[in-house]
This record gives C-alpha cells, structure tokens and sequence, in this order.
C-alpha cells in the first residue's frame, strides 16, 4: 500500500466521521425542544416602572398574546425539528457514501 493510498484512505475515513458528527448533531437538534418563552406578569411589569394594567386586562392580554406566541412557536418548532431530521439524514448517507468509498478504494488494484 502506497503513501498515496494511506492518505486517500485518511481522507475518506475523516470525512465519513465528520459526516457521522455532524448527523449526530442534527438528530440531538431534531430531538430537543428549539425555543420557549415566558411572558412576565403584572408583577414584573410594575418593577420595571411601567403602569400595571387591572388582573382582567392582563389575563386577556396574556391568553391572547400565550395563544399567538405558542402557535408561532409550535410551527417554528416543527419546521425546525423536520429541517434537521433531514440534515441528519443527509449527513448519514454522506458518511456511509464515503465508507463505501474508502472500502471501494481498498479493493481497487
């Protein structure tokens, strides 16, 4: 086996672990939750100097703004979550090419 082999053999070996990491990373994305958020109460409103409006105007505001904010959220959580299965789906064929490559490269006179 010639220097030239070893080092295409390195060469196809680091991508397929690099590719393998990076599928990895993306299954680890894909399966944990992107964003929250939190409102603040009335409480926090009134310690930051600002006016707090009554308990039922604040209890309207928040269902209202909760009910926009998680819709928001669950559709950005979703595209997200399917973005990266995909990634990860990618970078896993990536890696198996680039296994096959390298034993293909073995197996060449």
């Amino acid at each position: 086996m010639s220097s030239r082999d070893r080092t295409v053999d390195f060469i196809w070996a680091s991508l397929a672990v690099l590719f393998f990491i990076l599928s990895g990373l993306h299954a680890y994305l894909a399966a944990t939750a992107i964003l929250e958020i939190k409102l603040p109460g009335s409480e926090a409103l009134a310690s930051n100097g600002i006016a707090a409006p009554s308990a039922a105007v604040m209890d309207v505001l928040n269902r209202e703004i909760s009910s926009v904010v998680n819709t928001f959220i669950t559709a950005y959580n979703k595209s997200s979550r399917l973005s990266n299965v995909f990634g990860a789906c990618g970078y896993l064929v990536a890696g198996l090419t680039s296994i096959f490559c390298l034993v293909l490269n073995r197996k060449s006179p």
